[in-house]
């Protein structure tokens, strides 16, 4: 009633009800429904009549209410995910943050927010990243993958895999970029250590190489000396001298 006598003071043809707030129905059985109305008035022989339509919109307000309860969850799950999910604009700022980056990387999300991914990125990895996010916007692939690294907000690094894809509309234009993000910095670690640890066993193996290789060479000259001793009767009996005053034992 308040609607109708209000809309019946202004100038304006029809208005829409419910735009800001909720208006309920009531069904034959007295249960009330969310609903959206219209109204419109017309003269007729000179009298002035108003016409109200009454929509259900219950359907719509209970997927709205699951959206958000999926919007809820997923905002819990991406506070604890080890895959951190993205969004960043055709120039590559950053239109969506999940907590875990910003934790990972040292920022707060309004640090971060408005800012270009290549802006934190190592400069060794700017340019292969730029590039292929420049093929991704020309169609020329569909998604791509590489590992980077950032530059935390305390300048320390982390190696990150990501993944990256367009998002398009119906025919095929770029809207925005989502990007799949993992934290690699520990494997990186462990494999660094490997390689540190497999460089010392490759030097240890050249080092016993070259001894043994001086021991073979030791060993053939004594055999050699041996045999050279046998044949001669006075360089036994030299030997036999020697090993009476300086006994090798």
């Amino acid at each position: 009633g308040n609607h109708i006598h209000r809309f019946s003071r202004s100038s304006a043809v029809s208005r829409q009800i419910a735009e800001r707030q909720q208006i309920l129905g009531l069904r034959k059985g007295g249960e009330e429904f969310p609903a959206e109305a219209s109204i419109s008035q017309l003269q007729l022989s000179g009298e002035r009549i108003f016409t109200v339509v009454l929509r259900d919109i219950s359907e719509r307000r209970a997927a709205e209410q699951t959206l958000r309860e999926t919007e809820k969850r997923l905002a819990a799950t991406e506070d604890f995910s080890l895959v951190m999910v993205t969004h960043t604009d055709l120039d590559g700022r950053w239109l969506k943050v999940p907590p875990t980056l910003c934790r990972l990387l040292g920022y707060t999300e309004r640090e971060l927010l408005g800012h270009r991914f290549n802006e934190i990125t190592h400069p060794a990895d700017i340019d292969h990243n730029i590039s292929q996010r420049e093929r991704l916007l020309r169609g020329e692939i569909r998604s791509f993958d590489m590992e980077k690294r950032y530059i935390r907000k305390d300048g320390t690094l982390v190696w990150v895999y990501i993944n990256v894809s367009a998002v398009t509309d119906e025919k095929g234009t770029p809207l925005h970029c989502l990007s799949y993000i993992r934290d690699i910095t520990d494997r990186k670690r462990a494999e660094e250590e490997l390689r540190g640890a497999m460089a010392e066993i490759r030097q240890l193996k050249d080092r016993l190489e070259a001894e043994n290789v001086y021991l073979r060479l030791e060993v053939s000259e004594a055999h050699r000396y041996g045999e050279m001793a046998g044949e001669s009767q006075g360089m036994r009996k030299v030997l036999e001298q020697v090993e009476r005053v300086a006994p090798t034992d």
